[in-house]
Parts: C-alpha cells; structure tokens; sequence
C-alpha cells in the first residue's frame, strides 16, 4: 500500500469517524413530520387548495342578493345664482332564475376543490415516499461507512504488523 493511498484511507477514516461534518440524527417519524411541515413543493399544493376552495364561495355568490348604490350631486352656477341638486339610488336585484348557470358554477367549483384535494394527497404520497427513500439511503450509506472504517482499521493494523515482520526481518 502507498504512502498517499494510506493517507487518503486515513483522512477518510478520520471524516467517517466524526470528525468531519456530521448530519443531525433523527428518527424516520421526524423526518417524514419536518418534510410533511416545512416542504416548499407540499406547502405549494396546500396554497393551491385554499385558492381553488374560495372559488366554491365565489360561485355560491350567484344566488345570493345584489346590492348597488348610485349617488349623484350636480351643481350649477349661472350669472347671480347657484343651484345644487342631487339625487340618491339603492337598488337590490334577487336572482329567481339564471338557467343554471348558478347550480353549474357550484358544481364546477365542488369538482375543483375535490380534484384539488386527491392533487395534494397525491403530492404529499410522492414527498413522503421521496422521505422515506432519502432516509433509507442515508442509513445504508451510514452502515457502509462504518463497514468500511472497521475494514480499514483492520488493513492498517495489518500494515502495521507486516511492516513490523518486515523489520525483524
């Protein structure tokens, strides 16, 4: 074995053994719950959700009353006189029928929000399963490194002892 070749073994051995950068322990209930809270992509899909779920609101304000108010001021002024007059208007307009447009819109809007909500379902299976990978492959790759410590701590002791026999001849 080479000298540079020891010394790359050794540095890795050294990282793998802690003193390298070392990522935070956790269980794979915590991860999945940090993913399921803080993940742009699911957080994203919730914000969709509440968008499409005001748009069933929206359509039932079809049948619901209609308020307007008009408000009218004139002013007139002539050589010695100034007339003012002005004139104020509420009206309130009650759909009876509106062919179905109304009843259309409502539905459109249940269908939305139901095609919203199997969209985040949907969604949050693919992040926690994209989880639940990520941290299965961090625990092997964890168990391979350890495996690999113990085998390089096993090649160095028998450098060391080879070199040892070496000497004595």
């Amino acid at each position: 074995m080479t000298r540079a070749r020891y010394g790359f073994l050794t540095a890795l051995a050294l990282a793998a053994a802690g003193n390298g950068p070392q990522a935070k322990a956790e269980s794979l209930a915590d991860a999945i719950t940090m993913a399921y809270q803080t993940n742009p992509t699911l957080q994203n899909e919730r914000a969709q959700l509440r968008i499409t779920d005001e748009t069933y609101v929206q359509a039932r304000a079809g049948y619901r009353p209609q308020v307007n108010a008009q408000v009218t001021a004139t002013r007139q002024d002539y050589s010695n006189q100034t007339t003012n007059s002005g004139s104020a208007a509420i009206v309130a307009t009650q759909p009876l029928y509106s062919g179905g447009r109304t009843a259309a819109a409502v539905g459109a809007a249940e269908a939305d929000i139901l095609s919203g909500r199997e969209n985040l379902r949907l969604t949050e299976g693919n992040v926690l399963q994209q989880v639940i990978v990520a941290y299965a492959d961090v625990v092997r790759d964890q168990e391979g490194v350890a495996i690999r410590v113990e085998n390089l701590s096993l090649l160095v002791d028998q450098l060391r002892e080879a070199q040892a026999r070496a000497k004595v001849g």
